[in-house]
Formats: C-alpha cells, sequence, structure tokens
C-alpha cells in the first residue's frame, strides 16, 4: 500500500487504478487503518479547496440574482420501492448575498426516512463567506466544513472501516429533454402556486456496473514499476467476493425487512445501460431564469 501513499502526494484521492479500484476501497478492503486515515485526510483537504472556490462562485452569483422566496417538493419515483423512498419539501429564501433552505429530511436509514427541522445558510454578507447548519430539534448550530476534532475522526475513521461499501459504477451515458404533450399532442401546462409552468420530460440513460468485491496483494509493488504497463507485479486475488453476494450483503447492510423490496434489490442490473426518468417544471416569467435543451452523448 506504500504505493497508494506517493500517488496521493501527487494525485486527489478520487483517482482509480486499472481494475476500478479507488484508494479508500483498496485500503478499507485491506483493514489498513493507517491508509485510510491518509486517504480521508487527503480528500478533506481537496474538498475544502473546492468549497472555498464555490464560495466565491455562489457569492458573484446571487448578487445579480433578484431577491425570492420558492418551495420545492422532490421525491424518488421508482417502480415498486417509491413507498419506501425519500421526499421532501424544500423552502428557499433568498436576500442579497444570502440564501437560507428550510428542509427535514436528514438521512435514509434501515428503509425510513429520518427527519429533523433543520436550515441550511449560506452567508454571504459576512465579513468571510460562510456556510451553516442549524438543526432546530435538537438546538445545534455548526460549521459542516470545520476540522474535526481527533475524538470526531476517531469516530468517522471508525465508520468507514466497519461500513459495507457499496462497488460500482454509475455514468451517465445520455440525456434528453422533450416537453411533455397532452393527448392532443399539445405542450402540457400546469399551473404551481401562481405560476404557470411548462412540463418536460426528463430521459436518462446510464450505465450501472456493480464490482465484484476482491482484496488483492501485489508481491513487486514499487512506485516505479507500478506505471509500467508490461511490468509483472506479481498480482494475488486471496479474497473475492462476488455480484450476487455484494448485493446480499447490501442488503443485509441495509436489514430491509419487507420482502417485496428485498428482491427489487436483488434484482439490481449488474452491468449494462439502465433507464431513468423525471419530469422539470418550467415557469417563463419566474424570476431566476431556466433554459431547457437537449443533452446527448455529452457525459
Amino acid at each position: 500500500m506504500e504505493i497508494i501513499k506517493e500517488i496521493l502526494n501527487h494525485e486527489p484521492a478520487h483517482i482509480r487504478n486499472s481494475r476500478q479500484k479507488s484508494p479508500f476501497e483498496l485500503a478499507q478492503t485491506h483493514e489498513d487503518i493507517e491508509l485510510v486515515e491518509l486517504i480521508y485526510d487527503n480528500y478533506l483537504m481537496y474538498k475544502k479547496k473546492k468549497v472555498e472556490k464555490n464560495k466565491e462562485k455562489a457569492k458573484n452569483f446571487l448578487s445579480q440574482c433578484p431577491n425570492f422566496h420558492l418551495e420545492m417538493k422532490w421525491e424518488v419515483n421508482v417502480p415498486l420501492l417509491s413507498y419506501f423512498c425519500p421526499n421532501d419539501t424544500c423552502k428557499i429564501w433568498k436576500f442579497c448575498e444570502n440564501v437560507r433552505m428550510d428542509y427535514t429530511f436528514v438521512e435514509f436509514k434501515k428503509v425510513s426516512s429520518v427527519r429533523s427541522p433543520s436550515s441550511w445558510l449560506f452567508l454571504g454578507n459576512s465579513e468571510n463567506t460562510e456556510i451553516q447548519l442549524a438543526n432546530w430539534e435538537k438546538k445545534t448550530f455548526f460549521d459542516p466544513f470545520e476540522d474535526f476534532d481527533e475524538e470526531e475522526k476517531k469516530l468517522v475513521i471508525s465508520e468507514i472501516m466497519n461500513h459495507n461499501r457499496i462497488n460500482g459504477e454509475f455514468k451517465i451515458k445520455n440525456c434528453q429533454i422533450s416537453p411533455s404533450l397532452s393527448w392532443t399532442r399539445n405542450p402540457i401546462i400546469e399551473k404551481i402556486d401562481q405560476w404557470n409552468a411548462k412540463k418536460y420530460e426528463v430521459n436518462i440513460t446510464a450505465f450501472v456496473n456493480l464490482h465484484s468485491k476482491e482484496k488483492i496483494v501485489y508481491e513487486k509493488l514499487t512506485f516505479d514499476n507500478y506505471f509500467d504497463d508490461i511490468q509483472d507485479l506479481g498480482m494475488k486475488i486471496i479474497f473475492q467476493e462476488n455480484k450476487q453476494e455484494v448485493k446480499k450483503n447490501i442488503v443485509d447492510n441495509m436489514k430491509v425487512d419487507n420482502d417485496k423490496m428485498k428482491k427489487a434489490l436483488m434484482k439490481i442490473e449488474e452491468k449494462g445501460d439502465k433507464k431513468l426518468k423525471a419530469y422539470v417544471w418550467v415557469a417563463e416569467n419566474f424570476p431566476i431564469k431556466s433554459s431547457v435543451r437537449n443533452i446527448k452523448n455529452k457525459f
């Protein structure tokens, strides 16, 4: 695993090797807690830089937008699983460079939604642009990007080591957006609050590939020969879990008791294209302008 330590000096932690394994997956599979901590620190550093850069972009964008208030309802529409999937209604206010979003959905745990009245706050008018999270039920208020103390960090690392990770890929191949039409072939216009909104259909094709879980040892691995494709690294697979076992462990880890949902999860496509559908409503005279266009083979 010394090779990963060297690579992290040059690349962020989200890179993958030729077998589509990330440093996180390799370190966790090998139960190398020191390496998991190293990769986690690298990821936090990369994320913090990205957040600071995006704060300035958001502040500049908000300064050019009119003040507004809107409510946004979202839900997951999946055959057989919709009843169990999370949903929420978010209320968003924008004033100058400040934004507040109220929501109730916190996490999805043991096939049910955990809810608690909460707020996400972007304070662009403050001396240093801040992001804060408030949980009104627990009466807590904190910066989600502040550095962890050692005790908090140990808890996170412990959770990572004990968590049954899902190994797989999800890549969007094609996205087409087109107006929804009535039986008379006219565009569908629906009223949302006081806004007349045009309904659009979003069709997405995504490539899904669930990987087998494996533990590999390289007997001749060095930083110099890692990038040489001809070099024999002496790879040995000392543990392997096939895709069906991976899916079964996912179901067991989620503690799914419902037989119908358990069967649906076990039928997840192992490899291939998956069709997804969603709907978008756009109001032409809404203060925040939107554009809708077809996107094909851009991913």
